[in-house]
């Protein structure tokens, strides 16, 4: 990633040429896990990106002060449409690993608070976060197709036991890991996810 001495700001041409890459890694990504994902939403997807780029540049190098920018995290999405949700992700889901650092350099900088309340907002892609997060809507990402497969992986990925607890997702680990659970998530599958004996 280039450091830059100013707030660097894209063109349109550039944010169109940034659509059109995260538009391919997503369809790299999602036709890889059903054939009917949600469709790509190039304005969440650009937003993530943006996010965590700024995110960065605030770190690294803070000349500007924070009232200047706060501007670039403005978050107008719909976090409930599967498109935004998978399309914000693609970026998103690296912001954790910022915010960590973020914490470990200065607990009071400001960006902290800004962060955090995209992560909690964004709750699907902060999973490895162990944050106070709003109510997570497990049943809807459940009902839907692409959205249960991600969030299976994720949670499994993750050993996210506080989740796997929910009875509908702890049915759906249970017939999604089937055979192969002791290797995917040892010890939860043999204390919660294994059939009661008759």
């Amino acid at each position: 990633m280039n450091l830059y001495s100013e707030l660097w700001k894209s063109s349109d041409e550039e944010q169109d040429l940034l659509g059109k890459f995260l538009m391919h890694e997503y369809k790299k990504e999602v036709y890889e896990l059903t054939d009917n994902p949600p469709a790509f939403d190039a304005d969440a997807a650009i937003w993530g990106a943006k996010v965590l780029f700024y995110s960065a540049q605030l770190i690294l190098n803070r000349k500007n002060e924070f009232s200047e920018v706060s501007l670039y995290f403005d978050d107008t999405l719909n976090i409930d449409d599967p498109s935004a949700i998978l399309s914000a992700d693609l970026c998103l889901r690296f912001l954790p690993t910022l915010y960590k650092e973020l914490l470990a350099l200065d607990m009071d900088d400001p960006l902290v608070d800004v962060l955090r309340d995209i992560l909690i907002r964004w709750t699907y892609s902060s999973l490895d976060l162990d944050l106070k997060s709003v109510p997570f809507d497990i049943d809807s990402f459940l009902q839907h197709h692409c959205l249960r497969r991600c969030l299976l992986d994720r949670v499994t990925e993750y050993k996210r036991v506080d989740m796997a607890e929910h009875p509908r997702l702890m049915q759906a680990l249970k017939e999604d890991v089937a055979d192969y659970g002791q290797d995917l998530w040892p010890g939860l599958v043999k204390d919660q996810l294994s059939e009661p004996e008759t």
